[in-house]
């Protein structure tokens, strides 16, 4: 099981530099064994909000 910080999902859901690194890691992980905080998970609605990014935030598969 693995406890993903919110920079992680940032860092694909942004696009950032090492974003194919955690794309592969996704793809390689069953989704069942993710977990993050509902502090992330807000942390994360938060800053896309402030980068008018919501329907992306309300719409990810985190792929």
């Amino acid at each position: 099981m693995y406890l993903l910080d919110t920079n992680v999902w940032l860092e694909r859901l942004l696009d950032q530099e090492r974003s194919e690194e955690v794309g592969g890691f996704l793809r390689k992980v069953s989704s069942d064994q993710l977990f993050m905080t509902d502090f992330s998970f807000h942390s994360i609605g938060i800053a896309m909000q402030k980068l008018d990014r919501m329907d992306q935030f309300l719409s990810s598969r985190y792929q």
